[in-house]
């Protein structure tokens, strides 16, 4: 029996309804009411629309709703209070959101192709039982496979405790020099500390995926990379073997 049969796009669904959930309960314990509510209902848009478009949306509603509640709880904006690592309230906020926007963003991948549709081919009108059209996917659901839903758990939950990590370090007051203010260390420690997590953290999934990778499909990559590096040769090559080929066929004409 295929272990990926019971694996299908609806999971992604689920995550990002599990995700919704904890951030409405995390807002609800930080007072949020009405706000909290309007997110809910774009939210919940999201998780059933048949073809997921706007996170970006959602990220920033997300934001105004906290400033929002910010303000409504401190009365100023500028306010900070003190961050408490591993808050229960900070954990469900960042859980939620990092398991959401990622169910949506695979879903996303689902639907949505990377390069448009080529007019020369018509574009296929699928339907369902009930007649209503169905969007075509990138690849089939049978491709989804548990390991997959593991691996988006596991990089999700690290995400949230590197995030809580590094926000607290960011809460210390760094000083290298007299003239340069705390604000604009914790702003550079930020920038370097993004820089470094995105290189080290590609690198660390580039190998794992080389390692872990379908021999067919590791070696057209390494087709592609012999491709890359010899095709000034391999034309070259080409082109010799023309103009042979057109000395010959011109010799045998006058030969003729």
């Amino acid at each position: 029996m295929n272990d990926r049969s019971f694996v299908s796009a609806t999971h992604y669904r689920i995550f990002s309804g599990l995700g919704l959930a904890m951030i409405c309960v995390a807002q609800d314990f930080q007072d949020i009411i009405f706000p909290n509510i309007g997110l809910a209902v774009l939210g919940l848009w999201m998780v059933f629309d048949p073809r997921p478009r706007v996170a970006p949306l959602f990220i920033v509603m997300l934001s105004v709703v906290q400033l929002a509640g910010h303000y409504q709880n401190y009365q100023s904006l500028r306010f900070t209070p003190t961050f408490v690592p591993f808050e229960p309230i900070g954990l469900l906020l960042s859980a939620g959101t990092m398991l959401f926007l990622g169910g949506q963003y695979r879903l996303l991948a689902l639907r949505w192709h990377a390069a448009p549709h080529d007019p020369r081919f018509p574009r296929p009108k699928l339907h369902d039982d009930d007649g209503r059209p169905q969007v075509v996917m990138t690849r089939p659901e049978s491709s989804l496979s548990p390991r997959e839903i593991v691996v988006f758990l596991i990089g999700s939950a690290l995400c949230v405790l590197f995030g809580q990590w590094a926000w607290d370090q960011l809460g210390d007051n760094w000083m290298v020099t007299d003239f340069l203010p705390p604000r604009f260390m914790r702003f550079a420690f930020l920038i370097w500390l993004v820089t470094v997590g995105l290189f080290v953290g590609g690198g660390v999934v580039g190998y794992w995926r080389s390692v872990h990778d379908e021999p067919a499909r590791a070696r057209l990559y390494l087709q592609e990379i012999a491709w890359s590096e010899a095709r000034r040769e391999y034309g070259r090559i080409g082109r010799w073997i023309a103009w042979g080929k057109q000395r010959v066929s011109r010799r045998r004409r006058k030969s003729s």
